[in-house]
This record gives structure tokens, C-alpha cells and sequence, in this order.
């Protein structure tokens, strides 16, 4: 019967025993090695990275270098009875733990017994692996401890997934990340150790080997070792996957077909085969991208005879890739998916192919809209016409509709203002101020919105110089003004002597005034001038009213003393608002509260301030007419009309 010897993984064979033999983490290790050789070792050390990459060999090594009689330069000598205790796992001065299967809370408060012993060498060092698996209790029944353990105690917690870890937990350690290895590391591994191993290889097989390794050196041992057995590359179907890549890429339908095809039949999973791809896809990316090298990809796109490979097309493959994966986890049939998925990627991809023609047709036709949209605005800014107000609201030229088209219609909500409307408008100013005036600001097109003649007092004697206008009459002096409504315009007679055109807004605007009263502040106390305050200033000040406005003296009553109180911090920023609202010089605020009125005051805040008019005063003479009264109060209320009473 024959004899057989244990094999040994190569990843645990040649697992590194000294900082220096780790590779790819200088970082880490130097800041190690330092703390080790000048006494300033933590109690509390985090490692994170992804597998693979050394973070318990290196937590290994840190234990040996703490216990070691020999150390030189914070190296371990790896020779003393303490380091060989280590490596042979039988040192009661380590101890470590698989939180991923030891993740209840018991097996916290095990480990925490064992802290207070005393240990047989210099340093106690606890190695808990896969930290983020212990679950919430266990971690908060460790924190203490790991917040203030024993002297000579270390603990060195590793993890791939750190923001798991609580944020407590990391706020104590001193964190080091593990970084993932550069390919030419990996293959200079697999060379040392297949030389230290006496695995006979060919130079192809390690650069295989350290692709499949994707940055981690325990992936990569374990490659090797796969290769060995095997005595080399594996052969077969591991070359159809840069052949199906530079397919996708060349638009080859049919190949690419068979060689999925080929690949499921032996026995390639369908996430393998979109892992594989996308390896072929990131080379080829990083050597199109830097422009240096080569890769899978591109040698089997030049056999093909595809010519060179653009950056856009390996970006679009990549792209197409990623929308695949998430497909395959919770599909039906992931090998039908992935094939269907794979031929959708067949577009043209190569340089100069149908997207380059595709982007010259939309350059051509922006083109093509642009000279279109400059010659409209051509056309429009020199097209000259004369203009005319019709009856309904809405400005049109008289000449910018051709004979035999379609009449004017009023502009739907979502049509853009017409240019002519625009520029027919009143000022802002004049537009503001009708706002303010508590009315509707006149518009071109709205009716009797000009002038109102208000017949003058007739004498029966005196028949030749006024003479009555028959019905239909037109004014003869708004035509010769030009104004083919017959009533004159406003803007042209400054002052009307009575019995001519008078304009309504101008004497609104002089019965209201500038004047600074009680009424004009408290309509626009809360609406316009708490608006400017601060925030805190208006939530105080909008339970308030104006009492009475005296000279520059204005009283406000709040509901009580506390609240009154409150608002005195902010009386300053309140005053410089009314102040600045109506362009006085000075303003004082009074507070008042509820209970503090006397009924004089409270009479006060029913009538009107003394030596000032009213708001609005739409007050007539006396002497005018039925009619001319109509005129008015249609002029100030547009739309109203009159109704006559039998009986009255």
C-alpha cells in the first residue's frame, strides 16, 4: 500500500513570518515595525482590506515581534522558543477568534475572562478575525474591555467590511488598510514560490496565475496550486472568453453565439463567464485608456482582423456588462439571460463604424435648427408695421397677418407673451404703484381704461358754446389726436379744465397719497415689512397690531407683557424696516400690551388718525351727473355696469 505524505496549501506553506516578508503593505508594516522597536505599541489595532491581502499573518507577526527574545529593528528572529509557538499555533501568549462562527455574546465574556491572566511572556495579544460578524450585544459587551484592558494586553481586531465595526469600537484603534496587490507583485510571488516549491512552470502560466489572483496574494497561491497539479494553463475553453470579448466588440453575432454556446457546454457558470469577461474588459480598458501594453482583448481583436480597438467601444462593453450583472442573481434561467444579454451587445462599436455616423447626422440637423432659429429672429427684429389697440385685452400688428389667414386668437396659457404686448405695457413703476393703490393696474386693451369725459354742468342759456354730442358722435379732438376710439388721451392733456377728460388714477394717486398713517401700516405690516425682518423678528412681531400711528410715533399692542417683553429684543430691526418702508427719517416704536389699554386707547384703534385723510376717498362732486358718476366708478371697477331699478 502506498505511503501518502499531507499536502500542505502553498498559501499556508509560505504564509510570510517577518514584516518584511509582507508585500504590498509598506504602510502598514513600517508603522509596525517602528512601534514594536521604540515601545509604543497600541492596546487597540484595527486592520481592514479586502482578502487575501495579509492582515492576520500580519497581526501574527506583530504578536511574535511583542514576545520575542531576539527582536531586532521590531523584527521578529523567528527562532526563539516564543516564535516557534507562535507559527506552530500552540502559544498561550496568543490567542485568537473567529467572530464569524463565535458571534454571541458568551463567547465575548469567555475571551473577557481570560484577559486578567497573566501570561507567560512579555505581551498578551488577542486576534479576533472578522470583527464585524460579533453581533451588537457582543460588540458592546467588548468595548470596555478594549477601551481600557490590562497592561501587556493587545488586541488586534480584522475585518473585510469596517463600517460594519461600531463606530465606537473604531474611535479607539488605530486603523490600517490593507490595499490589494498590483499584478507584477503577484507574479513575482508565484515565481519566488514555485522556485521554493521546485513547481517547474512556463513563464505564460504566471501571468495567468496573478490575473486569476485579482490583487490577492492567498488567491493567487491557490491558483498556483491548481496549476501545478495540472502541470499548466488550463487548456480548452480558457481562451474562448477574450475570443467572445473581441466578437462582441467586432459585431460578430454569429461567433459570438457559438462561443457562448461552447462555453456553457463545458460547464463555464454564467456568472463566471461575465467575471471572466469583465477581467478581459478592465485590461483592455486600462491599455486603451493609458495607451501603453497589451492585452487579451486586443490581440484577439487584431487576429480577427478588426483593426485597432477604441476606447469608446471597450467603454460601451464595459457598460453593458454592468447592466447584465444584476440580472443573473434572481433570473429564472441565467445561462438563457446571459446569452440574450451578450448578443444585444453585438452593436458597431469600432471607430468610424454607424455612432460616428450617427453623431455627424445630429451635429448636421443642430446645425441645420440653428441657421433656422437665426433667420426667425432676423425676420422678426426688421419686420416693421403699425400698431392698433382692438377692443379685447390682447395687442396684435395690424400687418403681421397676411390676407386670407386666420384671425387672431388670444394666446393659449402656455404660448409665450407676445413682443408687442410686452412692449405696450405700462412701466413697472406705474404698475406697482396702481397695486399699492388697492386697484387693478390699467392695461392697453382693457375698455374704458382711458380717459372719462365727466359732462360739465350745462346752463339751458348757454346752448351754442356746449352743444350735446348725438349718439355715435365721435370726439372730434381724441381723433385729432389720434385715437381712434373717439376719447382722448390722458397722456397727452396734462391738466382738463372741468368738462373735459379726467383720468381716475391720477386723482386716486392724489387721494392716497405718501402720507405715513395708521392704515397703509397695518396694510402692510405682516405682508410687506415683516418680510424684510429676520425670521425670529416676524414669528414675535405677526401676533402683533398697530394701534395708532402719531407723527413718527407708531404703538403696537401685543396679546400680553411676556410677549411684548420678547419683542423689545428686536424693536431695533423692526423700526429700521418701517423706516426704510416708507422712506422716513424716523420711526419709534412703542410695545404695548392687551392688558395695558385704557378704553381711550381702544377708541383709538376704531377711528381714522387725526389730521389725515382717508385711504381711498372715491368721493364725487357733487355737481357731476348720473352720468358722469357711472363713468367713474366704472373706471375704477372695470367690468361693472349698471343696473336700473324700477320703482326707485
Amino acid at each position: 500500500m502506498a505511503t501518502t505524505v499531507d499536502h500542505v496549501s502553498l498559501y499556508r506553506r509560505f504564509r510570510p513570518q517577518r514584516f518584511g516578508e509582507v508585500i504590498g503593505q509598506d504602510h502598514v508594516t513600517a508603522a509596525l515595525r517602528n512601534a514594536v522597536a521604540l515601545g509604543r505599541v497600541s492596546h487597540l489595532y484595527l486592520f481592514s482590506g479586502p482578502r487575501g491581502t495579509g492582515k492576520t499573518s500580519t497581526a501574527r507577526i506583530l504578536a511574535k515581534a511583542l514576545n520575542c527574545s531576539s527582536v531586532v529593528d521590531g523584527e521578529p528572529c523567528c527562532e526563539c522558543a516564543s516564535c516557534i509557538s507562535v507559527l506552530e499555533g500552540r502559544s498561550f501568549d496568543v490567542e485568537e477568534l473567529d467572530a464569524a462562527s463565535n458571534s454571541g455574546v458568551d463567547s465575548v465574556r469567555s475571551l473577557i475572562a481570560t484577559v486578567a491572566n497573566a501570561s507567560i511572556g512579555e505581551w498578551k495579544v488577542y486576534i479576533i478575525d472578522e470583527v464585524h460578524m460579533l453581533s451588537n450585544a457582543a460588540a458592546s459587551a467588548l468595548l470596555k474591555t478594549l477601551e481600557e484592558p490590562p497592561a501587556r494586553v493587545v488586541f488586534v481586531l480584522a475585518t473585510t467590511d469596517p463600517q460594519k465595526v461600531l463606530s465606537t469600537i473604531r474611535s479607539r484603534a488605530q486603523h490600517f488598510e490593507f490595499k490589494l496587490l498590483q499584478p507584477k507583485l503577484l507574479e513575482d510571488l508565484a515565481k519566488s514560490v514555485s522556485l521554493a516549491a521546485g513547481i517547474d512552470l512556463e513563464e505564460d502560466a504566471f501571468e495567468w496565475v496573478a490575473k486569476r489572483g485579482s490583487g490577492s496574494a492567498r488567491d493567487t497561491l491557490s491558483f498556483l496550486d491548481q496549476v501545478a497539479a495540472l502541470g499548466g494553463v488550463p487548456g480548452g475553453s480558457a481562451g474562448s472568453v477574450p475570443r467572445l470579448a473581441a466578437s462582441i466588440i467586432g459585431s460578430q453575432t454569429e461567433l459570438a453565439f457559438d462561443l457562448t454556446i461552447k462555453l456553457t457546454e463545458d460547464g463555464y457558470d454564467p456568472q463566471r463567464i461575465l467575471e471572466e469577461l469583465i477581467s478581459v474588459a478592465r485590461d483592455a480598458f486600462v491599455v486603451v485608456a493609458s495607451g501603453d501594453g497589451t492585452s487579451e482583448l486586443i490581440l484577439e481583436a487584431t487576429k480577427s482582423g478588426l483593426g485597432p480597438v477604441s476606447l469608446a467601444s471597450v467603454v460601451r462593453f464595459v457598460q453593458g456588462l454592468a447592466r447584465i450583472a444584476p440580472t443573473l442573481k434572481d433570473a429564472i434561467d441565467p445561462t438563457l439571460i446571459l446569452q440574450a444579454s451578450l448578443l444585444a451587445l453585438c452593436a458597431p462599436a469600432r471607430s468610424g463604424g454607424a455612432d460616428d455616423s450617427r453623431v455627424a447626422s445630429l451635429e448636421a440637423r443642430l446645425l441645420k435648427l440653428e441657421g433656422e432659429l437665426a433667420d426667425m429672429g432676423k425676420g422678426s427684429s426688421t419686420k416693421t408695421s403699425t400698431e392698433k389697440i382692438p377692443e379685447h385685452p390682447h395687442v396684435v400688428l395690424a400687418d403681421s397677418t397676411p390676407s386670407g389667414a386666420k384671425e387672431s386668437r388670444p394666446p393659449r396659457i402656455d404660448e409665450p407673451p407676445d413682443s408687442s404686448v410686452i412692449a405696450m405695457r405700462p412701466p413697472i413703476g406705474d404698475q406697482l404703484a396702481g397695486i399699492r393703490a388697492g386697484m387693478r393696474t390699467p392695461r392697453p386693451g382693457d375698455r374704458r381704461t382711458d380717459a372719462v369725459t365727466v359732462p360739465p354742468k350745462t346752463d339751458p342759456e348757454d346752448k351754442e358754446t356746449l352743444a350735446p354730442m348725438k349718439p355715435g358722435q365721435q370726439n372730434q379732438g381724441a381723433l385729432a389726436q389720434g385715437d381712434p376710439s373717439g376719447r382722448a388721451n390722458p397722456e397727452r392733456v396734462p391738466e382738463a379744465p372741468q368738462g373735459t377728460a379726467v383720468d381716475p388714477l391720477s386723482k386716486l394717486e392724489e387721494k392716497i397719497g405718501s402720507t405715513f398713517n395708521r392704515d397703509r401700516l397695518a396694510a402692510s405690516f405682516n405682508d410687506e415689512i415683516l418680510t424684510t425682518v429676520s425670521h425670529k423678528a416676524r414669528a414675535r412681531f405677526v401676533a402683533g397690531r398697530c394701534l395708532s400711528v402719531v407723527g413718527d410715533q407708531v404703538v403696537i399692542v401685543l396679546p400680553n407683557r411676556v410677549h411684548r417683553d420678547r419683542c423689545a429684543e428686536y424693536l431695533t430691526e423692526v423700526e429700521a424696516a418701517i423706516k426704510a418702508h416708507f422712506s422716513l427719517s424716523t420711526v419709534r416704536v412703542v410695545l404695548k400690551a392687551e392688558e395695558e389699554l385704557t378704553g381711550s386707547e381702544l377708541a383709538v384703534s376704531d377711528q381714522p388718525d387725526e389730521d389725515q385723510e382717508s385711504f381711498i376717498d372715491l368721493s364725487v362732486p357733487a355737481e357731476s351727473t348720473a352720468d358722469g358718476l357711472g363713468a367713474v366708478i366704472e373706471s375704477v371697477f372695470p367690468g361693472t355696469r349698471e343696473i336700473a331699478q324700477k320703482g326707485i
